[in-house]
């Protein structure tokens, strides 16, 4: 009896370290985690269209899950970052759990606006992000492990994006009284802006005034008198042609008339650095967008001292321009320091040619004191 009992009391001690042992925590080696890897993204150089539904499923990722030695609970999203980015700041597409994920036109046409504003061609770089939710034996957290890059290469829809109007002076102070659309270059004389975003309501024009009893108004629309913007005292200015004529200044010269819409101010300083500036002979734009290529310049016309107009050329979607001097590249205007760079902006020397998104009939006005520009489709004018 006294023998059965020494045999189950060793049993029981057996089994007692047996499962102390069970208990034990088990250390995982994290570098021996295998990331998982990126297989297919389909559809490839798929098209989005204005018709596309958005929502619609176009295509998936798949890929091979990442291996953690043991049955880890892990979320894989989809990340991508323009081609040749170093994912800084990616954007990120889907998660999922398995081992593939349905991609719409949405989430693609989404991404795309983080990286381009034009409807074409757009290749980015996608990679997957593995997050596992639970720690470790020691409760150490996971490490994240990023798959390999595979490279993605579609064309989104991107609407037109909304650029600030247009907007004119005209008067005997510079040009002429002349309101009706032909005028446009002419008497209408058109203002420039620094950029082309429609919150930024800031306009100015640096040119030749003339002294007299001869002002000026500022013109919303071709045409249309109601709607222009008129003096009502110094410094300020009433919309819908409330108030008179905006004064002529007292001595002919080069001046910067600066607008505010946004609070209906009004400045207007001397511009010494005009009565030294240099005069070109010409000034044309030239480009594979234009009728004659880059074979040759079609040249502007200098409507007043340094403002440089085109009324109407035809310019070729998908292809640049640049704007240069004497039919010579010493002197040439291209893209300046913004991105929202048609139809307002600054060109600098030397600058990125510009793109021509949409084809068709455009007026080019270019100042070349100061460098501003215009670029706009005569059908936007208003």
């Amino acid at each position: 009896m006294k023998k059965i009992n020494i045999f189950f009391l060793v049993l029981c001690c057996l089994s007692f370290f047996g499962c102390e042992e069970d208990d034990k925590v088990t250390m995982l080696d994290f570098s021996n985690i295998v990331a998982p890897e990126l297989e297919k993204v389909l559809p490839e150089n798929f098209v989005i269209t204005e018709t596309t539904n958005l929502n619609d499923e176009v295509g998936y990722v798949l890929w091979e899950k990442g291996e953690y030695g043991y049955a880890a609970s892990v979320t894989y999203t989809v990340q991508a970052d323009i081609h040749g980015g170093t994912f800084e700041e990616p954007v990120e597409l889907v998660s999922s759990t398995t081992d593939r994920a349905v991609i719409t036109a949405k989430m693609l046409n989404n991404t795309a606006m983080a990286y381009t504003i034009e409807s074409k061609p757009l290749t980015l770089d996608l990679r997957l992000k593995a997050v596992v939710s639970s720690t470790g034996g020691d409760g150490t957290a996971v490490p994240v492990v990023y798959s390999k890059v595979k490279t993605f290469t579609f064309t989104p829809y991107i609407a037109e994006v909304p650029v600030k109007d247009a907007l004119y002076i005209v008067g005997g102070a510079l040009y002429g009284w002349g309101n009706d659309k032909a005028n446009v270059g002419k008497d209408l004389q058109p203002m420039f802006a620094a950029d082309s975003k429609p919150g930024e309501k800031i306009y100015t024009y640096t040119g030749f005034f003339k002294s007299g009893s001869d002002g000026f108004k500022i013109i919303t629309q071709a045409g249309n008198w109601d709607t222009c913007y008129a003096y009502k005292g110094a410094g300020l200015m009433g919309a819908n042609n409330d108030g008179g004529d905006f004064p002529a200044p007292a001595a002919d010269g080069y001046y910067t008339l600066t607008v505010n819409l946004a609070d209906l101010t009004f400045t207007m300083v001397p511009y010494a650095e005009g009565a030294t500036a240099k005069r070109y002979a010409t000034i044309g734009v030239i480009g594979d967008a234009t009728p004659t290529g880059w074979d040759s310049d079609t040249d502007m016309v200098e409507t007043l001292p340094h403002i440089w107009v085109i009324q109407k050329i035809n310019l070729i979607a998908g292809k640049t321009i640049k704007f240069r001097a004497d039919n010579d590249w010493a002197d040439n205007w291209g893209i300046g320091t913004t991105t929202n760079n048609i139809p307002f902006g600054v060109s600098s020397n030397g600058g990125d040619n510009f793109p021509i998104e949409k084809g068709g009939e455009y007026l080019l006005v270019l100042n070349d004191l100061t460098k501003h520009y215009m670029i706009i489709r005569t059908e936007k004018l208003p």
